[in-house]
């Protein structure tokens, strides 16, 4: 099963009210993406969808861990992942409006493709910086690192 086909809503034949669906993300979820970074995942994805005759709206509940490179000492690095996020969804051949956290779709789409949300949700949870605690970067990368400075001296990356 291909990621379209297991991402998907059929939301046509969904009945007006209020809809559970559950999936587990591990890191082969971003390999069709070529994330080579992300070496392991286990991140649950929980999607309360309600539909009404007008509108749909969609809240996401995304937790888990990720695993990582460490930005200073590229050894894995494990990073907590929860977050969540609430989008509308309406149908309109008006496709002006400029809204985050309202998506217009056409009267003709029949079904929502879940994956990029869940991608992107993840992806702008993770920190700007991705370090380990102080100490529990690699030592011999650090040695390297510091041994090749461009200046010649030594430069602590331990923060």
């Amino acid at each position: 099963m291909n990621t379209h086909d297991t991402y998907a809503i059929s939301f046509r034949g969904l009945s007006v009210g209020i809809h559970n669906f559950q999936w587990i993300i591990d890191e082969k979820f971003f390999e069709e993406n070529d994330y080579s970074g992300i070496t392991g995942a286990d991140i649950s994805v929980e999607l309360v969808l309600e539909k009404t005759e007008r509108h749909m709206k969609l809240d996401f509940d995304v937790f888990g861990e990720l695993i990582i490179p460490c930005d200073r000492c590229l050894a894995p690095l494990s990073v907590e992942i929860d977050t969540q996020h609430s989008l509308i969804i309406k149908e309109s051949d008006d496709d002006e409006i400029d809204d985050d956290d309202l998506l217009i779709i056409s009267r003709s789409e029949y079904q929502l493709l879940i994956a990029p949300w869940i991608r992107e949700m993840i992806l702008l949870s993770l920190p700007m910086k991705n370090v380990h605690d102080d100490g529990d970067c690699d030592a011999e990368m650090i040695k390297k690192l510091e041994e090749m400075s461009d200046s010649g001296e030594t430069i602590s990356f331990e923060q």
